[in-house]
């Protein structure tokens, strides 16, 4: 084991013995490496248009600069499109419009490639993802997983640290809800097939150090990953994937080390905020809600991972959570190191009891149940809240 380094070795009763879960620190490596910082979705909408402006770019971040400076590679779901005018093109859908300065702030962040293989990046069409992906180049932010057609869709992206040649991959599996796949000459997001996704897996190995999956998967608010999910992970490691970063329930899920691969099924909600949003039903009914963020899925994190030639990769998952004020703050306490430590070894848990237990709080986040919750949806819909962030 390289200096700086410690392992802890843990059961996991379905993989057997030898499944080990690693506590690491950046340490003194004698040997090329490539150190990432690796987070879930991020999404700047709501608030953070207006605590951009009054606060600077470098708001949301600015607790983990310290945390983050031996990193090589700093990857992340960019779950709201930076798209300053494009219309909704699905009157009934939650859409995200990132802040104006969301490019600057994730370069304030030092990011250096975001997935945009989700169900928000077709919020606002072909026209908001031409936007989003402008405004990231224009930063030298690069990206994947979606694109003006299939094959730049499913692209790998390929960045060189230290020597060492890192092919990402990125995407969307269709049961997230996520709109407009792209098509040989259509424009949208790379869905997951896991047939096509192994292939490409397989190729890029042959050609880089490393092979890096990010994918947009599982249920919202559900804390275990689906056997479905599991079953996919072992093909993908199968097929030479070196890490798997999940997101898209909005709140942590259990990591799994298969045969030496660390998989995190679901990093959570790293940036979001609450807000109102409008839309109407396929009746043409209009409606007025509001998103509300549960406290669960402010309890977010960031994978550290080391990515080394001739060995498995060393990674651990670093609490955080997300105040108030919507900064991102580390919570390494002991009680969210325990909280950590019982939910990988809840893997094997009944997932249906959980899964039942995930789509009654997703109706809570989505639903205005309660009189005072109507009245406040009300004052809004009538201009009567000041300072009131919409969603359109």
């Amino acid at each position: 084991m390289p200096k700086g380094y410690a392992e802890r070795r843990t059961r996991a009763p379905e993989c057997g013995p030898g499944v080990v879960v690693r506590n690491i620190g950046w340490g003194t490596m004698g040997e090329p490496t490539v150190r990432i910082v690796a987070v879930g979705d991020i999404s700047y909408n709501g608030r953070f248009h207006e605590l951009l402006e009054r606060h600077g770019p470098g708001f949301p971040f600015r607790r983990l600069a310290p945390r983050w400076d031996g990193a090589d590679l700093r990857l992340g779901n960019l779950e709201s499109p930076l798209a300053a005018s494009a219309p909704k093109v699905i009157p009934s859908k939650l859409t995200l419009r990132g802040a104006p300065r969301a490019a600057e702030s994730l370069v304030r962040a030092g990011f250096d490639c975001v997935s945009l293989a989700n169900n928000h990046t077709m919020d606002y069409g072909p026209a908001g993802m031409a936007e989003t992906i402008n405004s990231l180049e224009g930063a030298g932010i690069a990206h994947h997983g979606a694109g003006p057609d299939a094959d730049s869709a499913h692209a790998p992206v390929v960045l060189e640290r230290n020597g060492l040649a890192i092919g990402l991959l990125a995407y969307c599996d269709p049961s997230s809800g996520a709109s407009m796949p792209s098509g040989p000459q259509r424009p949208g997001v790379a869905r997951l097939d896991v047939d096509a996704c192994c292939a490409a897996i397989r190729a890029l190995r042959s050609a880089v150090n490393h092979v890096v999956v990010q994918v947009h998967w599982g249920q919202e608010m559900c804390r275990l990953p689906s056997p479905e999910q599991r079953a996919t992970a072992r093909r993908m490691v199968e097929a030479g994937a070196d890490l798997i970063l999940g997101h898209h329930p909005h709140v942590l899920q259990p990591c799994e080390w298969i045969s030496g691969v660390p998989v995190f099924y679901s990093l959570g909600n790293f940036l979001f905020s609450e807000m109102y949003w409008r839309g109407c039903n396929d009746e043409g009914e209009h409606f007025c809600c509001k998103l509300r963020i549960q406290r669960e899925c402010r309890r977010a994190g960031w994978v550290e991972a080391v990515l080394r030639p001739g060995g498995p990769a060393l990674a651990r998952l670093r609490p955080a959570r997300l105040t108030p004020g919507r900064e991102v703050a580390p919570d390494e306490t002991p009680a969210r190191l325990a909280e950590w430590d019982r939910l990988c070894r809840r893997l094997d848990g009944d997932y249906r009891a959980e899964s039942r237990r995930a789509a009654a709080l997703r109706d809570w986040s989505y639903g205005s149940r309660s009189f005072l919750r109507r009245l406040e949806v009300r004052l809004f819909h009538h201009g009567l809240i000041p300072h009131a962030v919409e969603g359109d």
